[in-house]
């Protein structure tokens, strides 16, 4: 069972595999950051470049083999017992330990029986994304799964899931990993997930989860030897960059973690051989898929508890083993990146980005990623004086400053009323323009209720800028066709200015004759305005009524609106 498919001949399976793409860039040899484009060489074995999918069940079996528990993937969707179908597909539900699972987070965010209102759903979604898109994944959610914008009921979170799971079964699976499940959806324990910080309760960060859990796994009599051979492969970094790359990437992480409990010793040459490795990596996209690898290596070894784990931090931070035999600087990460500084303050031109000053970037982002962990943190806060230096860019990204003669860009001219004319006279012109600068705007969302029109009422996310102000969007679906709809200020033949909620076609600036109006308001004008709360009005006559009340939020989940 550890093994699948090991009873085939590897005649057969020569012959059996189908060759579909080019080879992952993924696998190629961390030593070598340029991409073989042209090769024309396909995945499978006769090309001996597999694609990442080819490795999740080898990555499984190995994990099992040396006692990791949980790695047998149990599916999260089955298919509905009977003859019912939609669009010919069979219906779907989810199993019953995914349902199991899913209700389980649910309840633990949920502030009220059955139900999430906007900050617990705001506070789900952190845990299990990047801080970019959660306002976003949030407003789909309520838009899509919630008849009230305001909460979200737990079969709509189930459903959601449902439908994810079937589009977009990774992203599933790594917010269930986000928690503590494991791929056969068993959690780890509570002591290896939450601490207690103050009075509240606090998720581990995830490495250091993974680290408590194997830990935990690795004081049962349950991990087994597996030879020299095995165990001289479990500590080579080239392993753990093909896993990680695997659709079980998450067990790279539990199966780094149990060799270096298993292999105390060899701890420090993993993190010798990742820093030389990061030393050599370009600054370019290939370059980063070695850094993610590199930053989740260090992250776990740093992570391992011990008598010698500040140690080992100050290893990977300040180690002065030669980089490079002809270079003569230590490996530690302070150490090549104080050098990487010094090099670029002293070149002629401030703006010159050179080999250099991106490796720069690459070695501030892992120091900043493994000041997540709170070992590292604690490291960082003994020994200041080695890294005070350095402060200026670890800082989170400052704000850019409001640029004060921004030229203002005018939407498409529209007539007053909400009988359209063919406003599209200055179409051309808009199309010419460039977008808007949108660096000074925010990321608040806008939440529209009561509208008579029902497709219009849900959470709008800011998609861009327009008419020097924002541009707001959500999805639904107006007559059987999923639709974006737009809330946006725009400018009429009279010079004066309008916020519209209106499907905008694709290809086509907001504000002319081919939206298709739902509401408007009168704008002031002013370069930062907002949509106002109240006094909109039907621009479909009084089949619309009522007219919606419109809400800024800062942030969703926020009781303080702006109007």
């Amino acid at each position: 069972a550890a093994l699948p498919g090991s009873s085939l001949s590897a005649e057969v399976v020569e012959q059996t595999t189908k060759v579909e793409s080019s080879p992952s860039s993924h696998l190629l040899p961390l030593n070598n950051n340029s991409v073989a484009m042209g090769s024309g060489l396909a995945p499978g074995p006769a090309s001996g470049c597999p694609s990442p999918a080819d490795h999740s069940k080898a990555v499984e079996a190995l994990a099992t083999i040396i006692g990791v528990q949980g790695t047998s993937s149990l599916p999260l969707i089955a298919t509905e017992l009977g003859n019912s179908r939609v669009k010919n597909r069979p219906l779907v539900e989810l199993t019953n330990e995914a349902t199991e699972a899913l209700t389980t987070l649910f309840n633990e965010y949920a502030s009220q029986p059955g139900t999430m209102r906007q900050k617990d759903l705001l506070r789900y979604i952190r845990v299990c994304s990047e801080s970019e898109v959660v306002q976003k994944r949030v407003a789909n959610l309520l838009n899509k799964y919630s008849n009230d914008p305001n909460c979200l009921p737990l079969d709509g979170f189930l459903s959601y899931y449902r439908d994810a799971s079937q589009s977009n079964e990774h992203e599933v699976r790594a917010d269930l990993h986000a928690f503590g499940f494991r791929s056969d959806l068993s959690r780890c324990p509570a002591e290896a997930r939450v601490y207690k910080k103050g009075d509240e309760m606090s998720y581990y960060d995830i490495t250091e989860r993974v680290v408590k859990d194997v830990s935990i796994m690795a004081s049962s009599d349950k991990c087994i030897s597996c030879g020299h051979l095995a165990e001289y492969g479990l500590t080579s970094l080239h392993l753990y960059h093909t896993a990680s790359f695997s659709s079980s990437s998450h067990l790279a992480e539990y199966v780094l973690a149990l060799t270096a409990f298993r292999h105390h010793g060899v701890i420090n040459m993993i993190i010798s051989e990742a820093l030389k490795t990061l030393y050599l990596t370009q600054g370019n996209w290939s370059g980063n898929e070695v850094v993610q690898v590199i930053q989740m290596v260090l992250k776990v070894l740093a992570s391992v508890e011990g008598d010698d784990q500040q140690d080992r931090i100050n290893n990977i931070m300040l180690s002065n083993d030669r980089v490079n035999p002809r270079k003569d600087i230590g490996e530690g990460l302070l150490v090549i990146a104080k050098d990487l500084a010094m090099t670029r303050s002293s070149r002629s031109y401030s703006t010159e980005y050179s080999h250099e000053s991106l490796l720069l970037d690459t070695y501030i982002e892992v120091i900043n990623e493994l000041r997540k962990l709170q070992a590292v943190e604690q490291w960082m806060a003994t020994n200041k004086e080695e890294w005070n230096w350095l402060d200026q860019w670890l800082q989170p990204d400052a704000v850019v400053s409001d640029r004060a003669d921004y030229s203002r860009r005018d939407g498409a001219v529209r007539p007053g009323g909400y009988d359209q004319s063919d406003s599209d006279l200055n179409g051309g012109l808009n199309e010419s323009d460039e977008e808007d600068d949108d660096s000074h705007l925010g990321d608040g969302v806008v939440q529209v209720e009561g509208a008579g029109i029902s497709q219009v009422n849900g959470i709008y996310t800011r998609a861009r800028a327009w008419d020097s102000v924002d541009l707001f969007t959500k999805t639904a679906v107006w007559e059987n066709i999923e639709q974006t709809f737009s809330l946006f200020r725009c400018r009429l033949s009279d010079n004066s200015k309008r916020w519209y909620i209106s499907i905008v076609p694709k290809n086509n600036n907001p504000g002319t004759s081919k939206d298709i109006d739902f509401y408007f308001q009168v704008a002031t004008g002013e370069a930062r305005e907002l949509p106002g709360m109240s006094n909109w009005a039907s621009a479909r006559g009084p089949e619309a009524d009522p007219s919606p009340t419109v809400r800024y939020q800062k942030e969703i989940g926020q009781s303080d609106f702006e109007g």
